[in-house]
């Protein structure tokens, strides 16, 4: 069925809870972006679970992810195959992100880095490529904007390297949890190319290895 998603805007306010996978939104509820970018099947967007436990470390996911590439894949979820309604659902969800996105851009602010391979990843039809640019490009939008009260995105100015900065704690880990619901159920290339955007641009960004982060997130979350 189709899962209905609830947007957040840029701005920055606490959710207590802690499972809210999917509010990480960069355009706010008045706007359709994002409701009809993300709007799918409940399975595709299904909220992962908290892990309490701590991640496995950047070393222990490429190699399981190396193992993994000399096992045949299960299918888990859309995101785990190339089945013609998979990939027409995420097709459908790049193009609007791409349309879409520019609309709500203010004067002078430019799509972000990742909005060209993305375009030649959905020109491509490779599914990896592009679930891993989809959530590249996602990445990109919660860090480097934020709305004003006119809905529309600016360069943020806030670095988000500050683990003790509300800002930092509100965008991080919801990102976090986002990356982490897209590495369920994907393949090993896309696991992998995920992850390291966990390792290089979030965990790396406040200067913590991935199981500090993991516990970080995690007590952040909860609060």
């Amino acid at each position: 069925g189709t899962s209905t998603i609830e947007n957040r805007n840029c701005k920055s306010k606490k959710n207590p809870n802690p499972r809210r996978a999917m509010k990480i939104a960069v355009v706010s509820s008045a706007s359709m972006i994002f409701a009809t970018t993300f709007a799918g099947s409940s399975a595709f967007l299904s909220p992962p679970p908290l892990r309490c436990s701590p991640a496995l470390t950047a070393n222990e996911r490429l190699q399981q992810g190396a193992t993994a590439r000399r096992t045949p894949a299960r299918a888990a979820s859309p995101q785990a195959t190339e089945t013609d309604d998979g990939l027409q659902q995420l097709k459908e969800r790049v193009r609007g992100l791409l349309d879409m996105t520019p609309s709500m851009l203010a004067d002078g602010a430019m799509m972000p880095p990742s909005a060209k391979p993305l375009e030649e990843a959905y020109a491509s039809g490779s599914y990896n490529h592009m679930l891993l640019l989809f959530v590249e490009f996602f990445v990109d939008m919660k860090l480097s904007y934020d709305m004003g009260d006119d809905d529309m995105c600016r360069p943020t100015v806030h670095a988000c390297t500050d683990p003790d900065d509300e800002v930092t704690k509100e965008k991080l880990p919801d990102l976090y949890m986002f990356a982490q619901n897209m590495i369920e159920g994907a393949a090993p290339e896309a696991k992998l190319g995920i992850w390291r955007l966990v390792v290089d641009r979030l965990a790396g960004r406040v200067g913590m290895d991935t199981d500090t982060f993991n516990d970080w997130c995690i007590r952040t979350l909860k609060e």
